[in-house]
């Protein structure tokens, strides 16, 4: 969803055994913890784009790139209000957790190259939508990768891949 101030995202994250370590914001939230993420680049030049993620625990990473993982920009920051509810324990992998949602509200504000801000009907935007499940029990170790588009280059900065997010 979207409106004049911000672009709303909403992830329904299921999860057997919720994991997340790390405890200050643009940690490396993405080696470690379950998270989910969102890559803009509006204009589709695939010269800037933007990236942020929240893990379940809450911890926010928001970064920007000239260039495919290219000159990344921790320092910028996209400004995201983002809520997490927890169906489950962090942590605990003895126990069993059902998953977790996040909700983000994106300033459109932080969208620098769009053509048009707020977006007009048709405008199309570049849009990658990613869920990483990290595993800590006994049974499991490593890391499922969930995307909107399949990961065909290993990983998720393959700018060409990207999906359209068209606005109505």
């Amino acid at each position: 969803l979207y409106d004049a101030g911000s672009l709303y995202v909403a992830f329904r994250a299921k999860d057997i055994d919720l994991r997340a370590v790390q405890k200050s914001a643009d940690a490396p939230i993405y080696d470690t913890d379950d998270v989910v993420e969102v890559f803009i680049d509006a204009n589709g030049d695939g010269q800037v784009y933007y990236e942020m993620q929240v893990s379940a625990a809450g911890i926010p990473f928001d970064a920007s790139f000239r260039g495919r993982r290219r000159h990344m920009n921790k320092a910028w920051s996209s400004g995201m209000r983002f809520g997490v509810t927890r169906q489950g324990t962090l942590n605990q992998p003895d126990d069993s957790d059902r998953g977790f949602v996040v909700e983000l509200a994106i300033p459109m504000s932080a969208i620098r190259d769009a053509p048009h801000l707020p977006p007009r009907p048709g405008d199309r935007w570049k849009a990658f939508f990613y869920r990483i499940n990290r595993h800590s029990n006994r049974k499991s170790r490593g890391a499922d990768y969930h995307g909107v588009v399949p990961v065909y280059k290993g990983d998720f900065h393959f700018l060409p891949l990207m999906c359209d997010l068209v606005f109505e």
